[in-house]
C-alpha cells in the first residue's frame, strides 16, 4: 500500500532531510536492516527515516533513472522481511511499500521512530551465529552505539515525544478523515487514489496516526495545520515560519496555547515550552541553531509535507532572511532561564510608524510600557512571562503571588522575579499588609 508521503519529493530529498533517507542498490538485508534499527531507535527525535531498496546512490543523492529490482525478487524480500522484523529486540516492523518510478520497480520502507526503544539487531541478521547491538543515526550513517550512546538510549526510552504518543483521552471520531484525505490530496501521495475506499481506521493505520487493538483504538498527538497570519506590514514568509516553529516546537504537556499577539507596533508570537538547554541564548544573535533533539518529531513531518516548514535548524535563518529582504528590524527572541516559554517579537517596517495610532485606554500607563512594549526580552521590554503576570494584575487588581502561580501554572519564585521586574519598571506597586495585600497598577 502507497504511504503518505509524495515519493517523488522524498527520493529528491525535498520534505525530508537527506540523512533520513538511505539508498540501497539491491536486497542487502545485513546492511538494511541495522539502518531499520538505528531509524526505530530515532536517536535525535526527528522522526525515523526511509529507506529505497533498487535505487543506486551517487553524491548522496538518488542516480537517475533508478535502477528497480526484478519482479520475481518482490515476493521473497516480503517473505524474508517477515522473519526478521521478529528478529528485531523489541520485535518492530516496517512499513513497506512498492512503488513505480522511471519506469522500474522498487521497494520504500518507512520507518517512523518507535515507542519501545532501545531496538538491537543483529550484527549479521542472515548469520546463524547472532550477535546482537544497537544502532543509531549519525549524519547519513549507522553506526553501532558506544556505552555512552547506550546509556542516553535507555534514558530516552521514557521520552517519547508527545504527538508520537497514545492520547488515551482521545478517540479516532476525533479525527476527520476529510481532513486526512484532503492532507494527501494537497501533498500528491499516491495513498490518496486509494483513501476513498478504505475505512477511516484502514487510513489512520496506514498513516500511523492511530495505536491499540481492533478492539481499541487511539489516536496519536497529532495536530491539526497550522494557520499562517498575513499582515502587509509584516513579511509573511517570516510570519509564516515563525508560526509553525511555534505550533512544532511547543510542549503539548503543557495545556496553554499558541500566542498571536497583535500590538500597534509590533507582532509577538510566543509558544510554552522553551528550546532545549543545549541550545544558548547567545546562538539567537547569530543564527546558527542547531539544536540536537526535536520535541515534536512526527507534526514535524506532517508540516515538511505540507510545505509550512524546511529542513532542521532552517527557521530562523529564514525568518532573518526574509527580514532583511523585507527592510524589516531583526526580530527579537526571549525565553527564561527554566526555559518555559519561547516568544520571538517582530517590529513594523519603519515605513509604517508614521501611521501607527496608538489610542489610550481609561488610563494612562507609564511610558515604559508604551515605549518598550512587546519589543521585549533582548531590547528591554517585557517577555512573555512578565506580560503575562502585567496583564493578570491588570485584570485582578490586588491579586496575590499564590495565586497568580496558580492561574499561571508557573512557580512561585518564577513569578517573583517577574513581578520585580515589573515593579523595578514602575508598572505595578504592592499595596496592603504582607498577609492580605496583593498587586496593583501603578498609574501615571
Amino acid at each position: 500500500m502507497p504511504l503518505p508521503i509524495n515519493i517523488f519529493k522524498l527520493l529528491n530529498g525535498i520534505v525530508i532531510e537527506n540523512e533520513r533517507i538511505e539508498f540501497k542498490e539491491g536486497w542487502n538485508p545485513d546492511a538494511i536492516y541495522r539502518s531499520v534499527c538505528a531509524f526505530a531507535n530515532d536517536f535525535e527525535n526527528n522522526g525515523g527515516g526511509y529507506i529505497f531498496i533498487g535505487v543506486e546512490e551517487q553524491n548522496g543523492v538518488a542516480k537517475r533513472p533508478v535502477k528497480g529490482l526484478a519482479l520475481d525478487q518482490l515476493d521473497t524480500i516480503q517473505k524474508q522481511m517477515i522473519g526478521f522484523n521478529k528478529l528485531i529486540k523489541p520485535v518492530y516492523s516496517p512499513k513497506l511499500s512498492i512503488e513505480e518510478i522511471d519506469g522500474k520497480t522498487l521497494i520504500v520502507l518507512w520507518i517512523p521512530g518507535g515507542s519501545n526503544r532501545p531496538y538491537e539487531v543483529p550484527e549479521q541478521i542472515t548469520a546463524k551465529e547472532k550477535r546482537y547491538y544497537s544502532y543509531i543515526r549519525r549524519y547519513s550513517a549507522s553506526k553501532k552505539v558506544n556505552q555512552e550512546e547506550q546509556q542516553e538510549l535507555i534514558t530516552l526510552a521514557n521520552k517519547v515525544p508527545f504527538d508520537d504518543r497514545v492520547n488515551t483521552q482521545g478517540s479516532i471520531d476525533d479525527l476527520s478523515i476529510v481532513l486526512l484525505r484532503d492532507f494527501l490530496r494537497i501533498t500528491k501521495s499516491r495513498l490518496h487514489e486509494f483513501s476513498e475506499s478504505m475505512s477511516k481506521v484502514d487510513l489512520l493505520t496506514l498513516m500511523d496516526l492511530v495505536s491499540g487493538t481492533p478492539e481499541m483504538f487511539y489516536p496519536r498527538n497529532v495536530s491539526d495545520r497550522a494557520k499562517a497570519i498575513r499582515i502587509w506590514n509584516y513579511p509573511l514568509e517570516a510570519l509564516e515560519e515563525a508560526i509553525s516553529n511555534a505550533v512544532y516546537h511547543r510542549d503539548y504537556q503543557v495545556r496553554e496555547p499558541v500566542e498571536v499577539r497583535i500590538f500597534p507596533d509590533c507582532i509577538a508570537i510566543l509558544n510554552y515550552g522553551g528550546p532545549d538547554r543545549s541550545i544558548k541564548s547567545e546562538l539567537f544573535k547569530t543564527g546558527t541553531i542547531k539544536p540536537r533533539r526535536y520535541r515534536n518529531r512526527r507534526l514535524g513531518d506532517f508540516l515538511k509535507e505540507l510545505e509550512l516548514t524546511e529542513g532542521r535548524a532552517t527557521g530562523i535563518p529564514r525568518i532573518r532572511k526574509a527580514l532583511k529582504v523585507n527592510g524589516s528590524p531583526d526580530p527579537f527572541f526571549d525565553f527564561d532561564d527554566e526555559r518555559t516559554y519561547f516568544e520571538v517579537d517582530f517590529q513594523i517596517h519603519p515605513a509604517f510608524i508614521d501611521e501607527i495610532n496608538v489610542v489610550n485606554t481609561d488610563f494612562t500607563l507609564n511610558s515604559n510600557v508604551i515605549n518598550g512594549g512587546l519589543n521585549g526580552g533582548l531590547n528591554g521590554g517585557l517577555n512573555g512571562g512578565q506580560q503575562n503576570v502585567f496583564r493578570l494584575i491588570k485584570e485582578n487588581e490586588g491579586i496575590k503571588v499564590k495565586d497568580i502561580s496558580i492561574q499561571l501554572n508557573s512557580p512561585i519564585d518564577t513569578v517573583d522575579k517577574q513581578i520585580k521586574v515589573l515593579i523595578n519598571k514602575n508598572l505595578i506597586e504592592r499595596r496592603g499588609s504582607k498577609k492580605t495585600g496583593g498587586y496593583y497598577m501603578k498609574y501615571l
